[in-house]
């Protein structure tokens, strides 16, 4: 394993050790790293989300869909 210094946001420490890219943007630090798990351990994840999503219980019913309250 190699050490880096603990100075380097996570991002570039991501970079440096894995199969990560970064995505060309000035305005955010997003990384993407394909084929983490497998296409069926992708599928359960995927169905254990759905199972367990709801409504927003942070979001105010005043015709914006796109406002929150918090």
């Amino acid at each position: 394993m190699t050490l880096i210094a603990p100075t380097l946001s996570i991002a570039q420490r991501l970079c440096a050790v894995s199969r990560a890219q970064r995505v060309p943007s000035p305005a955010l630090e997003l990384l993407i790293l394909r084929n983490v798990v497998s296409a069926a351990d992708c599928e359960a994840l995927i169905a254990l989300v759905d199972a367990g999503r709801r409504p927003s219980t942070i979001a105010d019913a005043n015709g914006d869909p796109l406002f929150r309250t918090s």
